[in-house]
């Protein structure tokens, strides 16, 4: 301890402290006479205060994510009693070690589950300054504590149940005990260095790409002082490279097994062979390496201490893997099956991202690190920064030189390795950020310690806030020259709003960059340049902030991040609440039955973990499902075979479906894509882009997409609108869960009262229930396939004059046309985004002439044919307008369009809470609506129809209601509707007139309900089913001669009903 002591008295930074008669910093000045105040250690208490804020709060608001549920609910079989068993396909056994503990003492819930992530995150953060401080600096090692609390990467990851935070946190513990020991010499960091690998190799895979990465760095610095001193064995790097080549060497067993003998010897054996046979081959081979091992540590270094080591790691490791004993086969899966594991899944390349996918995201989250770490640290680093010797009177490297080169290196490798795995996934993006960070912070730490503090205070500021206002303008006006917005281009409000912006923000460039001109000229430029780097830093730390605070905080359950890329939707948590309350209510408890599927299981194992009767039957439902007072069925669609094998045991319960996991749309990897640019169909003179289809990943192939899509305004603007806004192109990946639930219970959970009423007596009756009738279809149309005729999934269905059927083909990407008699005629359209091709369209309209009108929806526009299906022209674009009557022809998914008797197409605007009207050759014609719940206002309206007069109808679905308009796009009168609650991503009623009533259908009420043009309802039919007067999600409508077609989306058929005249 006194030779600790004495030590930390001769260290520069302690031994100016004690020379100087008066503080050098403000960091170090004296607050009281009796008491000094060390103002960085004030500094770092403020930030880590934030950064434990940041990581606890409203920790356990976001839906478990399905790798989450898995940790969380293996670590609850643990802390109930039930064990735990090592398998690699979950990596390490300490997530499940250490959340089980936590569970123990706090309990299990969302919050609790996520507190380890949290307490490692804020342990990451602090570390810079407990102990790096002497290699970062003083100033460095609070820039990284800031940097760490601000970076989106970490913060995101350490609210997030998953091994890599945790990993990050033994690679942190690592790297402090290495270079402690090389330079100190001491046996506590030496001993420290086989604690951290044995909770890293026991907490995910990536231990061995860290390893790999840091075994050459230190054989570097071996050649480096033998080059310079001739002596080896007294390297204290050695010490470690040795160590660690001969502790890991059984570790490459599975390499051994499988890849020399199984597939270059073409044995065929296999390092996840666990018969008796494979295991006994795998722990020979494992015997024979350690052996091999020691004998290298015995020779090359010292046999004693190498054995401490190993002694050491293997107890934790073993105890681990083992469960404390208690598992005999985690010794097989820990020191084989582990790499051998992930060796297979390699190839499986899960998530199909491209090589390119790290350089995005990085620099997408964390460009401030990378800027400042990359390009100014190696600056500072070989150019600027004076070296001084690396070698100590000892022969012993110079750590203070050294680390900066590690983390560069540190950096580079793993941006390298990680780029070439065969799995890319965001949560692995920490293990380069990191270094990215502290390099960072090392640059900025050096820039601070040169900084003129007394210069900036006196004459610095004034030139600082000008620059900044000029900085701002200045990104402004880039901002808008990026978009290709420029002024006096017209004289809309969207113009003007322009042109105005250019003015303003030229002027404010104008007058402040004069006035921080005529400053740098007082101060000079030592003050002025300082300023100038201070604002920037300041600007980037901002920014970075705001988008760490997005990811966080406002979408953490919206995957309209790059970084979040899947996750659990909130319909799962607001299920589950419902579900709890039922169970309550009927039971006193949580004792009501729920099953549910393997579609399911993912995350509502752990939402359900409290359900004592809950049961899972997987794949293979049976009859003792009619037991069940909810079922739950996982990653389906209603006419999914999952469905079809359920549903014969549960007929008559009630169906609502919901969002189980949604993803973000991977649109970066169209830089892939062969494309190639095509005229524009509504302006010849310019052009759009038509991907052909082919991917290349061939860098340069990459590259030129790249520079192409650059060179376009409306792609640059789609970039910018993500990049600043995070507004989003393509809509959100999704896929459902349905849940059934007893018609008796319905009437318990009072947001699904209304449906259930038809169906069972018992519950309360309504007006909809006096006026229901049974109607059979006179003709059927179509099929589910995929052939001519045949339909999947159609949305929408339109007459033309000659009685001919055309239906939205969605699921297919096509239109078909019928003939009058059902019988099929012809089809045109593929997927895609080309001109004549489709995306999901939701309607179809034909005008007196034959001409077809398409809302493709998904590709955000209208496209015109002739009546052979031939293209004629397309208007529209994406834009999310936020629920303004702004941008006309822009669209948000567009879904029901018609044709009303002033010869002009009716779009219901759907995203965008708006009608637009357009002539029929695409000219703006107006639009009406806005988001609200207002008379005139509109939320989610999914489809328009127009009377004989002129008179609108509108299905306002989210506001549960149907609104009339006169042909001026006056409101007229409103009407209820008792149904529609369900926000489902296919709860998407349409809406048709004869002039005298109006139908609306009722998806997920499996319905169409006739009105009077005032509102009272006629009569009602439907129920769920596949007979000829039941329906699995109605959807679009069409009238024509007292014939009424509705489109029975999830039985893939159009069904013609007699409705009269």
């Amino acid at each position: 301890m006194r030779e600790e002591k004495r030590a930390m008295q001769t260290t520069p930074e302690m031994h100016l402290e004690h020379e100087q008669a008066t503080p050098s910093s403000w960091l170090d000045r004296s607050w009281f006479t009796i008491q000094t105040l060390d103002w960085a250690w004030v500094i770092f208490g403020v930030l880590m205060v934030a950064v434990v804020l940041t990581r606890f709060w409203d920790l356990g608001t976001r839906a478990l994510h399905h790798d989450e549920s898995l940790h969380a609910v293996f670590s609850w079989y643990l802390y109930i009693g039930n064990g735990y068993q090592h398998d690699p396909l979950m990596h390490g056994p300490f997530l499940f070690h250490f959340t089980a503990l936590i569970f123990w003492l706090f309990g299990d819930s969302d919050f609790t589950v996520r507190v380890g992530p949290a307490l490692f995150g804020v342990a990451i953060a602090a570390a810079p300054w407990l102990f790096m401080r002497d290699w970062l600096g003083r100033r460095g090692a609070l820039a990284a504590v800031a940097l760490t609390l601000i970076s989106p990467t970490i913060l995101y990851y350490s609210r997030f149940i998953r091994h890599d935070i945790f990993a990050l946190g033994w690679t942190v513990l690592i790297v402090y005990a290495v270079f402690k020991y090389l330079e100190t010499g001491r046996e506590r960091y030496f001993l420290l260095i086989a604690v951290g690998m044995a909770f890293f190799y026991s907490t995910k895979e990536n231990a061995y790409i860290f390893s790999a990465l840091l075994w050459p760095f230190l054989l570097l610095i071996v050649a480096f002082q033998w080059s310079r001193a001739r002596a080896l064995r007294e390297s204290r790097a050695w010490h470690i490279v040795v160590t660690m080549a001969a502790l890991l060497l059984p570790f490459t067993t599975a390499l051994v097994v499988e890849v020399v003998f199984g597939n270059w010897f073409g044995l065929g054996w296999d390092a996840l062979d666990y018969s008796p046979a494979g295991i006994t081959r795998s722990l020979l081979f494992f015997g024979v390496l350690w052996l091999i091992g020691a004998g290298v540590a015995a020779v090359l270094f010292d046999i004693r201490r190498f054995l401490t080591f190993a002694a050491l790691f293997y107890a934790i490791f073993l105890l681990l893997h083992t469960t404390f004993l208690t598992n005999p086969f985690g010794v097989v899966t820990g020191f084989v099956g582990a790499l051998g594991y992930w060796l297979d899944q390699h190839d499986v390349q899960r998530g199909g991202q491209p090589w390119y996918y790290y350089l995005l995201l990085l620099w997408l989250y964390e460009y401030m690190a990378l800027a400042i770490g990359l390009f100014a640290g190696t600056w500072l680093m070989f150019w600027k920064r004076p070296q001084g010797k690396p070698l100590d009177e000892h022969a012993q490297i110079r750590v203070q030189g050294v680390f900066p080169i590690f983390l560069l290196w540190w950096l580079v490798t793993s941006f390298i390795a990680y780029s070439i795995a065969g799995e890319k996934m965001p949560w692995l993006s920490v293990h380069m950020s990191l270094p990215a960070i502290w390099l960072a912070a090392w640059t900025i730490g050096h820039f601070l310690d040169e900084v003129e503090w007394s210069a900036i205070r006196a004459e610095g500021v004034w030139f600082a806030l000008a620059f900044l206002v000029a900085t701002l303008a200045a990104m402004t006006l880039l901002y808008w020259g990026l978009r290709s917005e420029w002024p006096l281009q017209g004289t809309t409000r969207e113009a003007l709003t322009v042109t105005m912006g250019w003015l303003a923000a030229l002027l404010i460039l104008g007058i402040t960059g004069w006035l921080a001109w005529r400053l740098w000229r007082q101060i000079g430029d030592k003050t002025a340049g300082d300023a100038v780097m201070l604002v920037l830093l300041v600007v980037l730390a901002a920014s970075t902030w705001r988008y760490a605070w997005l990811a966080s905080f406002v979408h953490g359950d919206i995957p309209r991040e790059m970084l979040i890329y899947t996750q659990t939707a909130p319909d799962v948590t607001m299920v589950t609440e419902d579900l709890k309350a039922l169970s309550q209510r009927l039971t006193g408890g949580l004792d009501m039955v729920v099953a549910y599927d393997s579609g399911a299981s993912w995350p509502f194992e752990w939402y359900l973990r409290n359900f004592p009767n809950k049961r899972f039957f997987g794949e293979s439902p049976g009859p003792d499902l009619a037991n069940a007072d909810v079922v739950l069925i996982g990653e389906t669609s209603l006419y999914s075979e999952r469905e079809q094998r359920a549903r014969p045991f549960i007929p008559n319960y009630i169906r609502h479906e919901y969002k189980l996991r949604w993803w973000f749309p991977e649109e970066y990897k169209d830089l892939m894509l062969t494309v190639q640019e095509v005229p524009d169909p509504n302006d010849p003179s310019r052009t759009v882009m038509q991907a052909l289809g082919e991917r290349d990943a061939n860098i340069f192939h990459v590259v030129a997409n790249a520079f192409r899509y650059a060179r376009r305004a409306d792609y640059r603007r789609d970039f910018l609108d993500f990049l600043i806004w995070r507004k989003l192109k393509q809509p959100l990946g999704s896929t459902n869960f349905a849940m059934y639930v007893r018609p008796d219970l319905v009437k318990e959970i009072w947001r699904y009262g209304n449906i259930a009423a038809a169906k069972d007596p018992t519950l309360i009756q309504d007006e909809y229930d006096e006026k229901m009738v049974t109607l059979s279809a006179t003709r059927v149309v179509g099929a589910f396939g995929v052939a001519e005729g045949q339909l999947n999934t159609p949305r929408a269905v339109a007459f033309a004059p000659d009685g001919r059927l055309v239906v939205a083909d969605s699921g297919n990407h096509r239109i078909q046309v019928f003939n009058a008699d059902g019988s099929f005629a012809f089809s045109f359209g593929t997927m895609g985004s080309a001109p004549g091709q489709f995306n999901e369209p939701w309607g179809v309209a034909v005008d007196a002439e034959g001409n077809i009108y398409v809302a493709d929806t998904w590709n955000h526009r209208i496209q015109k044919f002739d009546a052979e299906g031939n293209f004629i022209t397309a208007w529209g674009t994406f834009a999310d307008t936020q629920g303004q009557l702004t941008q006309p022809g822009v669209f948000w998914g567009p879904r029901g369009i018609a044709i009303g008797p002033d010869h002009r197409l009716y779009v219901a605007d759907t995203g965008n809470k708006r009608i637009q009207v357009f002539e029929l050759d695409g000219a703006f014609a107006g639009m009406f609506g806005g988001a609200g719940n207002g008379p005139g206002q509109l939320n989610e309206p999914t489809d328009v129809a127009v009377a004989s007069d002129g008179t609108i109808y509108v299905a306002d679905t989210w506001n549960q209601r149907v609104q009339a308009f006169s042909p001026t796009y006056a409101f007229l009168r409103e009407w209820r509707v008792r149904g529609w609650e369900s926000q489902s991503i296919v709860n998407k009623p349409f809406i048709e007139t004869d002039g005298a009533r109006v139908w609306i259908s009722d998806p997920e009420g499996y319905r169409v309900i006739e009105f009077d043009t005032a509102g009272a309802v006629q009569r009602v039919w439907g129920t769920f089913g596949t007979s000829t007067d039941a329906f699995a999600l109605p959807l679009g409508l069409a009238y024509q001669d007292g014939v009424l077609a509705v489109v029975d989306s999830d039985n893939h058929r159009v069904l013609l009903f007699n409705v009269g005249e």
